[in-house]
């Protein structure tokens, strides 16, 4: 993980080490294409923007208005809450993961407040014991390094009549980071990728809506493209697909 660490000390960035990262950088800077995929985009962002600045009085029911406005993007794939085993500590768990064959290939973390840890360092967390894992459940996209996208949330816990205008002139709280993971050899890469805010248009007019669009565009088509590559390691492995279907099920 970066960390802030200086530059003599880091690593290659992580878009070098797998395309499908510098195909999302690309694609979420470009003009969203008349196509099912965009629309999709398009109603998620409307839907976030709209209820995630709302009061929510539990992370559980953030969780369920974040994924219920996320369905038409996620909804081919396979949806796990709480997604780490329950063998390990809850700080260490992530709150959903998206997955192919039982391989995760999108990690979500969110914070219902400032309370409860930090969520970034959460889905990293998360992710490095989701690698640990694939050495039974899939070998071979862990030898790929195993790219995976983190969605980390930070959403406000306590409803105030000022907090709109305090969050819009200053900082808002409602704030997802995507970020991508990468296992290089025995070392974790995590880096963010974008951080977009997620209040409605009608306070700010700068187009946040129109960019997060892109955001989820641009991750939906990679998720197509992880998915791809989980399905043939799993069609060239089928027994680590056993695996990992009957330890999910259980």
């Amino acid at each position: 993980m970066l960390c802030m660490r200086p530059v003599t000390c880091r690593g290659l960035p992580i878009s070098l080490l797998d395309p499908v990262f510098a195909t999302y950088l690309s694609l979420s800077k470009k003009t969203l294409p008349d196509t099912p995929g965009a629309h999709a985009a398009l109603h998620a962002a409307r839907q976030l923007c709209d209820t995630m600045g709302n009061h929510f009085d539990s992370e559980r029911a953030r969780r369920h208005s974040f994924l219920e406005a996320t369905r038409s993007l996620f909804s081919q794939w396979t949806t796990v809450k709480e997604s780490m085993s329950q063998g390990v500590a809850a700080y260490t768990r992530t709150d959903t993961a998206i997955s192919v064959d039982g391989t995760s290939m999108v990690l979500i973390e969110m914070k219902n407040g400032k309370t409860g840890g930090e969520v970034y360092m959460q889905a990293c967390r998360g992710y490095e014991i989701t690698t640990e894992e694939l050495v039974e459940k899939n070998p071979m996209f862990l030898e790929q390094g195993a790219p995976t996208f983190l969605l980390c949330l930070n959403g406000e816990s306590g409803p105030s009549s000022n907090r709109r205008w305090i969050a819009d002139t200053i900082h808002a709280d409602e704030e997802l980071r995507i970020a991508g993971a990468f296992k290089d050899g025995q070392q974790v890469v995590v880096e963010p990728l974008s951080l977009l805010l997620l209040y409605p248009d009608s306070r700010v007019e700068d187009g946040r809506r129109i960019q997060l669009a892109q955001h989820l565009y641009a991750l939906h088509s990679c998720l197509v493209t992880i998915a791809s590559k989980i399905t043939r390691c799993v069609i060239l492995n089928p027994s680590c697909c056993s695996f990992s279907i009957l330890k999910g099920s259980a």
